[in-house]
């Protein structure tokens, strides 16, 4: 018999809102931050029925949200370009930082706590380097052709890889600003990409519905998934760095990367 799903929880905006972008706590799993069409970010905590917190009121839509590793930041980006960076303890914004010309669209925080170091992507196409300290951009890496969907920085916080719709992947080395390696898919958009933990590796999903699986240590296609029905919406490794969660539009799939030739 199939297993039947039950909702144990659900989270409403107030005053009649869409939600426009969420993100789970990545350390955690208990918490949730939220962004609206009213401007409003949010604090949620699973089993507990209203938001803990509201940490703006935006004169534009909240276009991304994250968190910092540890969870103890929470990150907004606007419509309008604008990013902002709140403490949650305080529940202070301690930095709104502008630069770019249109949708603040993604985030990546830094690996290190101890690094106050935050990189955006937007639809101006270009990903922007800040430090939260002087609240102030240090780097502004320009190559993409269409907006910047996806960037993460490498966990020896060598590099930072930014994903774009025009489908290219770009390795940018932290040092230098410039373009380490370019992997190309069809010109379809990238959606989503994550390191391996255990090895030096990159999985890319995006929306011609395959995950590539790249060896960083000489840039060649280590293995690609079979074609999934829907685009690639999100990929995530697990701590063994073999497994890797890949979520399309109507389902779920676990893949073993070391077979997946």
């Amino acid at each position: 018999m199939r297993r039947r799903n039950v909702k144990q929880q659900e989270f409403l905006p107030e005053n009649g809102a869409k939600f426009t972008c969420a993100q789970l706590g990545p350390t955690s799993s208990r918490v949730m931050i939220s962004g609206d069409d009213q401007g409003v970010v949010s604090l949620w905590k699973v089993n507990h029925e209203d938001s803990l917190m509201s940490l703006s009121n935006a004169t534009n839509e909240i276009t991304s949200v994250s968190f910092a590793k540890n969870e103890e930041q929470a990150f907004g980006g606007t419509y309008g370009g604008t990013a902002m960076a709140w403490d949650l303890e305080s529940q202070k914004c301690f930095a709104t930082l502008k630069g770019h010309r249109s949708a603040c669209i993604t985030f990546a925080p830094f690996p290190s706590a101890d690094q106050p170091i935050l990189a955006t992507g937007s639809t101006d196409t270009n990903v922007k380097i800040w430090d939260l300290r002087k609240k102030g951009c240090i780097a502004t890496y320009k190559g993409h052709s269409l907006p910047v969907t996806v960037a993460e920085f490498s966990p020896d916080w060598q590099w930072i890889v930014t994903g774009g719709a025009d489908g290219s992947v770009k390795i940018w080395e932290l040092k230098t600003g410039k373009v380490l390696k370019e992997f190309s898919i069809d010109s379809t958009p990238i959606s989503t990409l994550d390191f391996n933990p255990k090895h030096c590796g990159l999985a890319v999903g995006g929306h011609d519905r395959i995950v590539r699986y790249w060896d960083l240590q000489n840039f060649e296609l280590a293995g690609q998934t079979q074609l999934d029905s829907t685009k690639i919406q999100q990929v995530k490794f697990a701590s063994n760095g073999v497994n890797l969660f890949s979520a399309s539009n109507d389902s779920l799939k676990v893949w073993d990367m070391d077979r997946s030739k």
